[in-house]
């Protein structure tokens, strides 16, 4: 099962990566070419993360919810740094182009909800950095610190990080509170 997920994964970007190349003769070369096979890569690689953490059973059995989600974090980096090498490398394209980056911004439909895609994937990615999010109980006025100081906390194992729930009974080897 473990061989059928990674080859999987890597046809998926080989796929997409065909898929870019037979659209090549037809489309800007350059900037722009590269340009769209970031997004690409970065669309296929966010598709794998969310396969990654939807608890498929069989894939879960074969890599076990820990690894995924360690796999989940750690390469979360590259799909956006890929996203935003689309964005510049749109823009940058776009200027040597047409010469306006104003008629890039205001003249394709899609830029709108494109923006504010680009932005809620920047603000999840900014939230789930390590010293961001690995205390959840210490973000001040947030519900896991008014649930933490509240006295049914008392009663409950310590547990230090949001993947550990008081219910949960073993550890998720994340956070050193979980150690056991």
């Amino acid at each position: 099962m473990r061989t059928a997920a990674k080859l999987f994964a890597a046809s998926s970007l080989a796929v997409a990566t065909v898929l870019w190349a037979v659209g090549l003769p037809t489309s800007a070369p350059g900037l722009a070419a590269a340009c769209r096979l970031a997004a690409l890569w970065s669309t296929d690689l966010l598709l794998l993360q969310v396969l990654g953490m939807a608890r498929i059973p069989w894939l879960e059995r074969a890599f076990g919810q820990d690894s995924l989600g360690r796999w989940h974090r750690w390469t979360g980096i590259a799909p956006l740094a890929l996203l935003l090498a689309h964005v510049v490398l749109a823009l940058v394209s776009h200027v040597e182009r047409a010469g306006q980056l104003w008629a890039l911004l205001t003249g394709y439909r899609g830029m709108v909800p494109a923006t504010v895609g680009l932005l809620a994937l920047v603000l999840v990615a900014a939230t789930s950095l390590r010293p961001v999010c690995t205390n959840w109980s210490g973000w001040p006025g947030s519900a896991a610190s008014a649930w933490s100081r509240s006295s049914a906390r008392a009663r409950l194992p310590a547990r230090g990080c949001r993947w550990c729930t008081p219910t949960t009974t073993t550890s998720c080897s994340r956070c050193a509170s979980c150690a056991r």
